[in-house]
């Protein structure tokens, strides 16, 4: 690490002028971008976790979790956590949860199963933001969470029964203090994330002018060709494999046909890239989760999602432009993507816990009557 940082700050001093402009990128993409797309979404979701609605959602899918995915009763907790909030959300919710005991193989299923980017950055900032097709964000989102769903599916069951029960909902408190405890949850995470961007999109500009990106792009080209993604988009996906969006950003502006943007958007997302696997790391390596095997479940899910998203493309909802119109990100289009996106995840959210009050007064009644 020390070797890599003396690196960075060599190439940042080398190239200073370079790398102001390479920063100005990245806070540009992030206030244009990511800011309208997740801000909104994230103070929201942090809402939902204060209030205790997203607890009550999780225990209803707690029985789904330990069926079907052969994880721990509290990995359906940090599972919606993660999916609401998207990295690194998901990872930071694991090594709380089990702070209070859980064996390494339950963490590291429930870290795989929480690995998985938030709808505010998939709808809002790559489809409507980056790409400006919706449909588009629709096909990488369901791409994604499939594979996380499914990579997970297919890890073997080692290791004890962890952490069962899922932690105690949040008291009661006062609305105020509600709403500042989920400004400072949303805010925190926020700043990180940005920071990351400004951080890779340095780096990444920096290892492109010396020409480190091109040599490398060049072999990752003729693998492209043999899965039928354009080579055009092999100088983004090494950017992607740095900093996700980053390498999502220079995709969308490169003049090659829709779906094969999608198809290296789903990949990289899916991988996360050596940013988001660096965040993840910082929370779930004190909990015994090693790096190989992490990046070994990620690059899975990456396999699984350019296949998931051939599959899907082919389907007749997924109808795409086949060139994206040249322009700038849409910052309104992403914001109005995750705006209605929220509306869906509270209205749906609403749903399940009115559904499961229901079941509860009615078995109330049934045992009243016995």
């Amino acid at each position: 690490m020390a070797a890599v940082s003396a690196a960075v700050l060599a190439m940042v001093t080398v190239s200073t002028d370079a790398a102001l402009q390479y920063a100005r990128d990245g806070l540009e993409l992030f206030m244009q971008v990511v800011l309208p797309a997740q801000l909104p979404f994230l103070l929201c979701a942090s809402l939902l976790m204060e209030s205790g609605l997203v607890h009550r959602v999780s225990a209803i899918l707690e029985g789904v979790t330990r069926k079907v995915f052969r994880a721990p009763g509290a990995a359906a907790f940090a599972a919606l956590m993660g999916a609401v909030t998207g990295y690194p959300a998901g990872a930071r919710i694991t090594a709380e949860l089990y702070a209070q005991g859980g064996d390494a193989q339950d963490v590291f299923r429930c870290a795989a199963l929480s690995s998985a980017s938030g709808p505010a950055y998939l709808l809002g900032a790559v489809g409507a933001g980056m790409l400006g097709a919706p449909a588009a964000g629709w096909l990488i989102a369901l791409s994604h969470w499939g594979s996380v769903l499914l990579s997970v599916i297919l890890l073997p069951r080692q290791g004890g029964a962890g952490a069962e029960q899922l932690p105690p909902a949040p008291p009661q408190r006062p609305f105020g203090a509600v709403l500042g405890q989920a400004m400072s949850r949303a805010m925190e995470t926020f700043w990180t994330v940005g920071g990351f961007i400004m951080l890779f999109a340095v780096l990444t500009g920096l290892l492109t002018d010396w020409g480190v990106v091109g040599a490398l792009a060049r072999p990752l080209g003729w693998l492209f060709r043999l899965v039928g993604i354009d080579a055009a988009l092999a100088p983004s996906a090494m950017m992607g494999f740095l900093e996700v969006t980053v390498g999502c950003r220079q995709a969308a502006q490169c003049a090659v046909p829709m779906m094969d943007k999608c198809l290296l958007m789903s990949l990289m997302i899916s991988l996360g890239g050596v940013s988001i696997t660096m965040q993840q790391l910082a929370f779930l390596s004190p909990c015994g989760v090693k790096a190989l095997p992490l990046v070994g479940v990620k690059c899975l899910q990456g396999a699984l999602a350019l296949i998931l998203c051939r599959v899907l493309g082919m389907l007749p909802w997924f109808t795409l432009p086949v060139f994206l119109p040249q322009g700038t990100p849409s910052a309104g289009a992403a914001l109005e993507t995750s705006a209605v996106y929220l509306f869906v995840s509270l209205a749906a959210m609403g749903v399940l816990v009115l559904w499961n009050s229901l079941r509860q007064i009615k078995f109330h009644k049934m045992e009243a009557m016995k």
